[in-house]
């Protein structure tokens, strides 16, 4: 059977996306233990020893996110400036694998990062609005690598990484940046991993994930000297309560004249590949640091989300899942194989889970999905509103907006999506069952409890109102 038509069928069986209960996804996480492991739930398995990783696992595993870089804005992608030497160089080593298809899950941070920990799809884990916490019932990558004898890091420059939201459970040792813009942002992420992984014991085996954060805005300032990006200040989106008339939000109402409009967007992609260069050399300085620990090394280098810098009227990563914001980066390095791995093609960055979990990929992959959610009332300064995606293949994706309803776009023909047709009967079908798990998990979303040291954060940083 075709993946395309494997993955209707599937939809045919399940539903409305049958939403598994969260005890069933806890079931299912738990059975794809690692060859050899002992099928016993994960407070049970026994520790492995602290100075040697069990046999058949890579004695250092790492998941760094490269914090809303899209793919098109990176050289190893193909952007004509140099944003990524560090990637692009990786890319090149015989035992990497770099996908430039790679589809989030969601648009932004905590839906994506939830996917990554437990393997879950976001309306399963929870992590679908701001101020909710991850299902307490799934297990977490770090957990399932603790159990396995490994010391467990979390460095995140992205401070909605917060403790509240769950993403903490099972490391040892966690360092979460205070704000948008901390110490944790241009050359002092690689120095904080560092002394993070001293504080655990350098000798162990380890797990290790980073949040890199400079391509996220605020954009900072960009310096002299660069030669292929001009300097500039920083360029920030302050909240639309607190700035309602800033250029950023007058752009969103269509109501910034040119030619302010011109140098507003150009400042705006200046200072976001200014910060996808940053966080590739701060990407640069992670692996060498990982390489010189010897041994195994199984790694993953993707992105939460992209971002819009003017594209369909939008800025940030609000929005539909355009594939301006649900298509990044994806690259692969693991020492402990004979060939690199072979990636679908698009490929879902949700299935790393199972890949820095086990070494493993689906036999049969469904094609990837993302999708956004509404999480406040609908505002006519911004075009919130619930939207999902599909992509059933490399040139075709299927897209539902509840503004609009299911369209279908050939990439091929129209890369920037600007000429979406109506969706025949399949996908619409399809798009219409999607819709209802969107509609469902925000219905669920908002009987929820907020944390409130979550929402204190959040609000800060002018996250929520």
């Amino acid at each position: 059977m075709r993946r395309g038509a494997w993955w209707l069928a599937g939809f045919a069986v399940a539903g409305c996306m049958d939403v598994a209960p969260w005890r069933r996804a806890r079931e299912a996480a738990e059975a794809q233990q690692h060859p050899g492991d002992p099928h016993v739930p994960l407070s049970t398995m026994p520790d492995a020893s602290p100075r040697q990783a069990g046999a058949g696992w890579p004695d250092t595993v790492a998941l760094v996110i490269l914090d809303t870089v899209r793919a098109d804005r990176t050289s190893a992608c193909g952007h004509t400036r140099p944003t990524t030497p560090q990637l692009a160089a990786l890319a090149a080593d015989p035992q990497a694998t770099l996908s430039c298809r790679a589809i989030t899950p969601g648009t932004w941070t905590l839906p994506t990062h939830g996917t990554l920990f437990t393997g879950a799809a976001p309306e399963a884990h929870g992590l679908v609005r701001k101020g909710v916490t991850l299902d307490p019932s799934l297990p977490t990558l770090a957990e399932v690598w603790k159990a396995r004898g490994h010391a467990t890091v979390l460095v995140s420059a992205n401070p909605v990484l917060h403790a509240a939201t769950g993403l903490h459970r099972g490391f040892d040792h966690v360092v979460v940046a205070d704000g948008l813009v901390s110490s944790l942002r241009r050359d002092g992420l690689v120095p904080a991993v560092r002394d993070a992984v001293a504080a655990v014991g350098e000798g162990r085996p380890l797990f290790l994930v980073v949040n890199v954060f400079d391509a996220h805005d605020p954009y900072l300032a960009i310096p002299d000297g660069l030669g292929w990006v001009p300097a500039q200040g920083p360029v920030h989106f302050p909240a639309r309560q607190r700035a309602p008339d800033h250029p950023a939000w007058t752009y969103l109402r269509g109501a910034l004249p040119e030619p302010q409009r011109s140098a507003w967007l150009r400042a705006v992609r200046d200072g976001y590949d200014h910060g996808v260069f940053l966080a590739d050399r701060a990407l640069g300085g992670l692996v060498a640091m990982l390489r010189a620990r010897g041994g195994g090394l199984r790694l993953v280098v993707t992105s939460d989300h992209g971002e819009n810098l003017g594209e369909h009227g939008l800025l940030r990563h609000d929005g539909p899942p355009w594939d301006t914001v649900a298509q990044v980066p994806l690259l692969v390095l693991d020492t402990t194989r004979d060939t690199p791995w072979a990636l679908p093609e698009p490929v879902a960055v949700g299935s790393m889970h199972g890949l820095l979990r086990d070494g493993a990929l689906p036999a049969d992959p469904p094609p990837p999905t993302s999708w956004s959610m509404r999480y406040r009332d609908p505002d006519p300064a911004v075009p919130f509103a619930d939207a999902a995606a599909v992509w059933p293949d490399a040139t075709t994706k299927w897209l539902w907006r509840e503004t609009v309803g299911p369209e279908v776009i050939n990439l091929a023909r129209d890369p920037d999506e600007t000429a979406p047709a109506p969706a025949p009967d399949a996908p619409a079908q399809a798009l219409d069952r999607m819709a209802a798990t969107v509609r469902a998990a925000r219905a669920a979303s908002l009987t929820a409890d907020i944390d409130p040291a979550l929402a204190e954060v959040l609000g800060a940083l002018g996250y929520v109102e």
